[in-house]
């Protein structure tokens, strides 16, 4: 998880916190299975500066994803028609539709921030998250 900020320099207005690309990275990493959700989550918090409303939302995606994983791997499945997807591609349709189908985040905000946060994958999500 690379920190293009230093630690110790506090987040600004101008500076939006880019939690679905937090999210992705925690999630990606809680899939190795080496370490619980919540120190990930704090070490991100720690690293990245994050802290408040920021903390809160990013601590929001990742453990609503977490708890609806089948879920939302069914919606995905219905919504792609069972297509094969790579790791960094279902984390982030999971991320997508648990803003969107079960968090009520804006839509156009959870899917051009997702879809912003997913890389190589970018056409694919955005597909998909507004088909949902």
């Amino acid at each position: 998880m690379s920190n293009p900020r230093s630690p110790s320099a506090p987040r600004t207005r101008s500076q939006p916190a880019p939690i679905r690309g937090l999210a992705l990275d925690v999630l990606g990493e809680w899939a190795k299975g080496e370490r619980f959700a919540s120190d990930l989550l704090e070490r991100v918090q720690r690293d990245s500066g994050l802290f408040g409303s920021d903390a809160g939302f990013l601590r929001d995606i990742v453990l609503t994803t977490l708890r609806n994983l089948s879920l939302l791997d069914h919606w995905i499945t219905v919504l792609t028609e069972g297509k094969h997807l790579d790791h960094r591609s279902r984390w982030g349709l999971r991320i997508g539709l648990c803003q969107i189908l079960l968090q009520k985040v804006s839509e156009h905000a959870a899917v051009n921030e997702t879809v912003a946060a997913t890389g190589r994958a970018r056409s694919l999500i955005n597909a998909v998250l507004r088909r949902a």
